[in-house]
């Protein structure tokens, strides 16, 4: 897969967490960054491993925007 149907799947992990988690918009720019950041990661790392698609995408931004919550529910 290409970086930006990454990026793309990314946009759309971030923006879903955000919603789900917030409900309201005020961090939603700063989850769809690292929704993007996460499915590139993830992306890659799939790729490495000789594991391709959208599924190791959207998990690599899942797991980056998961640890993300965490840390900053835990810095609260």
């Amino acid at each position: 897969m290409s970086l930006l149907v990454w990026g793309f799947l990314g946009f759309i992990a971030g923006f879903i967490a955000s919603k789900i988690v917030h409900r309201t918009g005020p961090r939603l720019e700063l989850d769809i960054l690292f929704g993007i950041v996460g499915a590139v990661i993830g992306g890659s790392l799939f790729t490495i491993l000789g594991m391709e698609g959208a599924t190791a995408t959207v998990v690599g931004a899942a797991i980056l925007l998961a640890a993300y919550q965490s840390l900053s529910r835990a810095a609260r």
